[in-house]
């Protein structure tokens, strides 16, 4: 393969600079000037490459006392051309609103006005040592440490992109481990841990404390292990109570002032849940009773909008209360989803079927290829969820009588009749 004479590269102001190796020398000659675009400076190279080839190059003359010199790229230039970056790819609102605000807070003060290639191993360290991360806590024992995890890790990668685009030889960002949460308590698994009678009790309490038309958020957050913003993005069209299914396609993120609705992050959070029939005969009263009749009608919502999402912070403040009367401080929303998992797995479900069900990407790619769970495994596990939680299934009286008129027909004594009655009256005690 010929070797390209020259090379071509996009400096941080958007010019392009053309370098090029002197003929028998190790001599490196830049341009003397930069370009508008990259044809432009190949142009400029194939004419140099031209006066080689026909024996009338000669070295530039220009002073190396006057270099032409480039311009300084700061941080806080090359941190915003990061986020419009990943704008571009199609970063979630949320997401880039997140990554500005831990610029504002934490980035930019320290390295904004830096050359971005001054910025050393040292100098990170020493931010990430003296920096306070706690801020307006809103917990007495908070210590900073997700909010210093995460502005370390945008951190790094805001200078390892920088790496990629040449504008550093290598991103200084070394410390092992900084990029990972330190967590407090109470962990994930705060419900999930506490014996199956305990969680019962504490769920129907706070369940029950909130508003009616909110309870069913609840049951999906705990039956259906949904994240908050996939529950307030269903809607009447995404519900199947034949199948028991709930279509979980989109979830909803806030930001200053705006909602969005969007499709979920990954493929593994777009899925088909399966509810228990419990549940399911819930969801059922829930539409019947709150949800608008059209397939776009929010199944959680506003209580003064039926087209407007239900806001985080007024379905908390109803939360707290069911919290604190069922003694069970610190418990999130999402601790339902950590609890529901747990159940699931309880229920029989193997690891891949909970990755299915919770829309968690698999750990491996052969795992996620080649492991699979029909829908009728994913149903079968949902039913002994329902089982274990609720106990025994029960068959409405009126069911009853409805089997005993169909059976009147039927040619039994009525000793049989007798025995048919005390069975299902059992199942419907």
């Amino acid at each position: 393969m010929k070797r390209q004479f020259g090379n071509v590269r996009c400096l941080p102001s958007g010019r392009w600079q053309a370098r090029y190796v002197a003929p028998g020398t190790l001599a490196t000659y830049k341009a003397p000037r930069t370009f508008d675009d990259k044809r432009e400076a190949q142009a400029w190279l194939r004419s140099v490459q031209r006066d080689i080839r026909d024996g009338v190059w000669t070295p530039p003359t220009e002073p190396k006392s006057e270099p032409e010199l480039e311009p300084v790229t700061t941080f806080g230039i090359y941190a915003a051309s990061y986020i419009e970056l990943k704008r571009a790819e199609g970063r979630s609102p949320r997401t880039l609103e997140l990554y500005q605000s831990y610029l504002n807070r934490y980035l930019l003060p320290r390295f904004g006005d830096l050359d971005i290639q001054s910025i050393s191993p040292d100098v990170v360290k020493d931010w990430y040592v003296t920096t306070n991360f706690v801020g307006k806590a809103r917990r007495s024992d908070a210590t900073g440490g997700t909010s210093k995890a995460h502005a370390y890790g945008l951190l790094s990668q805001i200078l390892r992109q920088a790496e990629r685009d040449d504008v550093i030889v290598k991103s200084p960002c070394r410390i092992v481990g900084a990029a990972t949460p330190k967590r407090l308590n109470p962990p994930d698994n705060l419900l999930a841990d506490q014996p199956l009678s305990r969680q019962k009790a504490a769920f129907e309490i706070v369940r029950d404390t909130l508003p009616e038309q909110w309870r069913i958020a609840a049951t999906l957050g705990l039956f259906g292990s949904l994240r908050w913003g996939e529950v307030t993005a269903l809607r009447r069209g995404d519900v199947d109570l034949e199948q028991g299914i709930v279509h979980v396609r989109r979830g909803v993120s806030r930001t200053k002032g705006n909602v969005h609705e969007l499709a979920t992050k990954t493929r593994a959070g777009m899925r088909k849940v399966h509810l228990p029939p419990s549940a399911v005969r819930l969801l059922e009263a829930h539409l019947e009773a709150h949800v608008g009749s059209k397939r776009s009608s929010l199944l959680v919502h506003s209580v003064n909008d039926p087209i407007k999402h239900v806001a985080f912070a007024t379905f908390t403040r109803h939360w707290d209360k069911g919290r604190t009367a069922a003694d069970q401080q610190g418990l999130t929303f999402h601790h339902l989803r950590h609890a529901g998992i747990s159940l699931f797995a309880r229920a029989g479900a193997t690891e891949r079927e909970n990755q299915i069900r919770s829309g968690h990407a698999s750990g491996g790619k052969v795992n996620f290829h080649y492991q699979h769970s029909d829908a009728e495994r994913l149903r079968e596990v949902a039913d002994r969820m329902d089982v274990m939680w609720f106990g025994k299934p029960k068959v409405e009286a009126a069911r009853v009588d409805e089997v005993l008129e169909v059976l009147s027909g039927v040619a039994l004594t009525a000793e049989q009749i007798a025995s048919v009655r005390a069975a299902l009256a059992t199942f419907a005690s």
